[in-house]
């Protein structure tokens, strides 16, 4: 016997210039078939635009970064998976996702896993990276 109804659950992880609508409707272009039903997850949101490197915001985050981590280089990324940000987009256009965390290939392990804790030495570096960002803001 065959079910007279499927569903499936996609999770797309979009990439910078990617729209619900862009990847809906490369989903239909694709499987171009009528009787499918295609839509976005109920409180799915687009992701926020890309800040440039040249804004006087990514600026202050680079020279903070490498005030407390001198022996990293900085350069833009990209975060994979959804955070906070999407809920800042209506009130700025400088967003940056970014975790002041140092991880070895352990702690990467249990990351929203079991067991989940940072060092506390990558605890006391999160806070002072934090510190120092409020008073590189506050000038």
């Amino acid at each position: 016997m065959l079910p007279g109804n499927a569903e499936a659950t996609v999770n797309f992880r979009m990439i910078p210039g990617d729209t619900q609508a862009s990847v809906t409707d490369h989903v239909r272009s694709t499987i171009r078939n009528d009787r499918i039903s295609i839509k976005p997850f109920p409180g799915n949101t687009d992701p926020p635009p890309v800040t440039g490197t040249a804004s006087p915001s990514f600026q202050m985050l680079n020279r903070t970064i490498r005030e407390v981590f001198p022996d990293v280089i900085v350069a833009p990324g990209l975060m994979v998976g959804a955070t906070d940000s999407r809920h800042f987009a209506g009130i700025t256009d400088k967003i940056f996702r970014f975790s002041p965390v140092r991880a070895n290939s352990d702690d990467l392990k249990r990351f929203h896993g079991t067991n989940e804790r940072l060092s506390l030495d990558g605890y006391a570096d999160m806070i002072r990276f934090y510190r120092r960002l409020i008073e590189n803001a506050a000038g």
